[in-house]
């Protein structure tokens, strides 16, 4: 009665073992041949928080993030299809401007980010960018854009093709700048 109970236990071992084998090995296959449109990993209402040498210098929240692994050929990235807001911080760790877009993709080995459609950006000093896309040089700390750009100032709006800006949008450049300007005769 012993041996039977023993061969039993054995046979529910070898069954379990085979149920988790087969699972296990169907889910490696998944994996490994993941198509270029699926996520390897996902998360909802993210922030992520990037830091220099202790110093707060950017956040981005995102509603879904994906992250999808890079080859030899690609690189690894991050989108963002469902909007994205990216916050920069000054030296003293004060917001200092904002990004927002329906979409975002970041590029993990260069540190860039693009951000595309509805992109606003704004600065503390009240200035604001419209455009269409925008791209973020995390490690020049700089944005820029060939697309159509439109800057809401507190005296003016100002248009043009074209933008670069320091990240904490503060000092920028348009090029083909069209609109009107309230300068002060001092500034000339």
């Amino acid at each position: 009665m012993a041996k039977q109970r023993v061969t039993y236990l054995k046979s529910i071992i070898a069954i379990a073992l085979s149920v988790v084998a087969i699972s296990c090995s169907n889910d490696f296959d998944k994996v490994v041949n993941l198509s270029e449109d699926e996520a390897e990993q996902e998360s909802t209402n993210t922030t992520i928080t990037y830091t220099l040498e202790g110093k707060l210098v950017s956040q981005i929240k995102a509603p879904l993030i994906q992250q999808f692994a890079g080859d030899s050929i690609t690189e690894e990235l991050l989108r963002m299809d469902k909007s994205f807001e990216a916050t920069f911080f000054d030296s003293v760790q004060q917001v200092s401007s904002k990004i927002r877009a329906d979409r975002g993709v970041w590029h993990k080995k260069t540190n860039v980010m693009n951000a595309f459609g509805n992109v606003i950006a704004y600065s503390v000093e009240g200035d604001t960018l419209f455009t269409e896309e925008l791209v973020w040089d995390q490690d020049s700390a700089i944005i820029y854009t060939n697309a159509p750009v439109k800057i809401k100032k507190p005296n003016a709006t100002i248009y043009g093709k074209g933008l670069v800006a320091d990240q904490e949008f503060k000092s920028y450049t348009i090029k083909s700048i069209t609109g009107s300007v309230a300068v002060e005769k001092d500034e000339l």
